[in-house]
C-alpha cells in the first residue's frame, strides 16, 4: 500500500517532490549562514502534525527553542532531548524509538552529521569513509523505523556568490548517494562595493533524487 504523503506548504517544492513521506532520508546542506537550519525550522513548523524530533548537537534544547521563537514569533510544537548524552548512532536510534512510542514522531532533524560519532570507525578510516558510513546507517534507521530523517551537513569552502552542487559536499559527495534526496540551500548573494550582500531569496536545489531527475526549486523566505 502507498504511504500517506504530507506537504511543506512551499507550492513549487511540493509539486516537484509530490509530497514527503516516511521511510526516507534527506541530506540537506548549504553554504554557512545561508539558511540550512532556518529552512529546517520552517519545515518543522509546517510538519507540526508529524510531531518532529530535533537532535541538535550544536545547540542546547533551550537555545534551539529560543532560535525557533526568534524566527517564527511562536514556540512551535517539536520534541528534543533535554541533554544530548552521547551523539552516536545507537543513542540516535534510541531517541527515534522513544519519540515514535511517546509522540508518534514521523519526522526527525539531525544537526549535523559532523558531530555524530561512529563506533565502527577504525584507526585507518578516513573522515570521508566515516561520514559515508554514518549517512548509510541514518538512511537505514529511516527505513527501519519508518520516519523521514533530515540529516544536515556542511559544504567545503566555496564562494558565497557561487551556486553549490553535490561535488562541494564536505567530507565525501558519496554521503548524498546514501540518501533518497539531497537538498542544497543557498541565498541569492552578490558582491557590491567590495562587500558580500546576502539577500532574502532562498534557493533550494534538489540534486540527487531517487524519484526523479535533477530539478531546481526556488523558495522565498523572509
Amino acid at each position: 500500500p502507498q504511504k500517506p504523503k504530507f506537504y511543506s506548504g512551499f507550492k513549487v517544492l511540493d509539486e516537484k517532490m509530490e509530497g514527503f513521506t516516511t521511510g526516507e532520508s534527506i541530506f540537506l546542506t548549504g553554504i554557512t549562514k545561508h539558511g540550512k537550519t532556518s529552512m529546517c525550522m520552517e519545515l518543522s513548523v509546517r510538519f507540526e502534525e508529524q510531531a518532529p524530533l530535533w537532535l541538535s548537537f550544536e545547540e542546547k534544547a533551550l537555545d534551539l527553542m529560543r532560535k525557533f521563537n526568534s524566527k517564527t514569533g511562536t514556540f512551535p510544537h517539536f520534541f528534543t532531548p533535554l541533554r544530548n548524552e552521547r551523539p552516536d548512532l545507537e543513542w540516535i536510534e534510541k531517541k527515534i524509538i522513544e519519540a515514535k512510542v511517546k509522540y508518534n514522531s514521523q519526522v526527525v532533524f539531525i544537526d549535523h552529521i559532523g558531530f555524530v560519532s561512529d563506533a565502527e570507525r577504525g584507526k585507518d578510516d578516513t573522515e570521508a569513509s566515516r561520514l559515508e558510513r554514518i549517512s548509510r546507517v541514518v538512511h537505514s534507521l529511516a527505513v527501519k523505523w519508518d520516519v523521514l530523517i533530515f540529516l544536515l551537513g556542511h559544504l567545503t569552502k566555496v564562494s558565497p556568490t557561487q551556486n553549490p552542487d553535490i561535488e562541494n559536499i564536505k567530507g565525501s559527495s558519496a554521503m548524498a548517494q546514501e540518501a533518497d534526496l539531497t537538498m542544497m540551500v543557498w541565498r541569492k548573494t552578490k558582491r557590491e562595493d567590495g562587500k558580500i550582500l546576502i539577500g532574502n531569496e532562498t534557493n533550494l536545489s534538489l540534486q540527487a533524487n531517487r524519484r526523479a531527475n535533477y530539478v531546481l526549486v526556488v523558495c522565498q523566505q523572509a
